[in-house]
């Protein structure tokens, strides 16, 4: 019998190839059911063990509806990392929402304020080329819509009487974009990096800080709400029609990403090895 190393080879790698494109899709189911386990969690007091499957699966069968509806809404191409990033805005939304006010959470239809949270216009909507995994404009709107997920949940619980949702995702959404898209472009380190590389450090950070703009929404809405009580009934009126001022929330917001800003910096830096200075100094404009 001869042994055909060549063909055993290739049967290695093969696998290795099956069992890496496993492991990201695995990553991606994880990220899910973590966040269905960890938001029902949040309401388990007094439950059983049979109650607290009962709701997990209801959370699952819901982000499972409201993924296939967004992703018609959207007409995405069918990719893994299409499916993933829809799939995780709405685990995020659902299960945020859950933490927040328990099982009705799962009777509200999120596919469509997702779907205008992605198609709203704006500066990361560019038009690009396309290229691997989607277009650059495509794969920008996916991450401002993962990035807002949060801000929606917070919104729904309290909307700071804002009538107009899509007002609201539309300022968060420039403000974020710009932020994070500063904080990119002025770190030496991710001038560095190649085209590819410095749009997913933008797409996660975007992510986060979505999740910052929310905490700090959610931060003050029982001042908000203190406030309105103790104003004048002419000063509530107006704010019923246009919205209580963000201002608050904006600079709240800004106040905690700056730290995360300088996080990144100093992670990049010791992670990179790169000489800061000597990046500047190469990319510094000629006397």
């Amino acid at each position: 019998m001869t042994l055909n190393i060549f063909d055993d080879v290739s049967k290695s790698v093969q696998k290795q190839e099956k069992a890496d494109q496993a492991s990201y899709k695995c990553l991606s189911v994880l990220r899910t059911v973590s966040k269905v386990l960890g938001g029902v969690l949040h309401h388990s007091e007094g439950l059983s063990p049979d109650e607290l499957e009962t709701y997990s699966e209801a959370m699952l069968k819901q982000i499972g509806e409201q993924t296939s509806a967004l992703y018609e809404k959207l007409d995405m191409p069918a990719e893994n990392f299409a499916l993933a990033s829809i799939t995780g805005s709405v685990a995020q939304v659902i299960s945020e929402h859950y933490r927040r006010v328990g099982p009705k959470a799962l009777e509200m239809k999120w596919a469509d304020t997702l779907a205008m949270a992605a198609g709203m216009e704006g500066v990361w909507q560019e038009h690009k080329l396309p290229n691997e995994g989607g277009s650059l404009e495509m794969r920008r709107s996916l991450a401002m819509m993962e990035a807002l997920s949060p801000v929606i949940s917070a919104y729904q619980r309290f909307g700071y009487f804002h009538p107009d949702e899509k007002a609201v995702l539309s300022h968060v959404g420039e403000l974020i974009w710009h932020t994070t898209h500063d904080s990119v472009q002025n770190s030496p380190i991710a001038s560095e990096m190649s085209e590819k590389e410095r749009e997913m450090l933008h797409a996660n950070l975007l992510r986060r800080a979505g999740e910052l703009y929310a905490d700090s929404w959610d931060s003050q809405a029982a001042i908000v709400m203190a406030t309105y009580k103790e104003s004048p009934a002419d000063q509530r009126r107006v704010w019923m029609v246009e919205g209580y001022p963000l201002d608050g929330v904006d600079s709240r917001f800004m106040g905690q990403y700056r730290m995360l800003e300088q996080a990144m910096d100093v992670s990049l830096q010791v992670h990179s090895g790169i000489d800061t200075d000597e990046t500047d100094s190469l990319h510094a404009s000629p006397m």
